[in-house]
């Protein structure tokens, strides 16, 4: 290894000490931000799954009423049915 070489590695590993601190900081500012975003996304995570929750009851009770429609329509034919057949009136 040349002296030129050793002086341009040197130089370069003084321009990297040099920008260390300024690194440090912005990763620690990220790190920050990130644990910052990950509480407030957590917060809408929570609601989200609530919502999960709600949509599955509703949709259990959708499925529970549906053949109480059955029910309600067949009734209703038949009124309509008798209704026709009595006369109309």
């Amino acid at each position: 290894m040349t002296d030129e070489q050793f002086n341009d590695i040197n130089t370069r590993v003084k321009a990297l000490e040099q920008t260390m601190p300024t690194l440090k900081n912005a990763i620690d500012e990220n790190t920050k931000l990130t644990q910052q975003t990950l509480e407030k996304t957590g917060d809408m995570l929570s609601v989200f799954e609530g919502l999960t929750g709600a949509f599955k009851s509703i949709e259990r009770l959708g499925k529970l009423l549906q053949p109480l429609g059955w029910i309600a329509g067949a009734i209703a034919a038949f009124v309509a049915l008798w209704a026709s057949l009595k006369g109309g009136k």
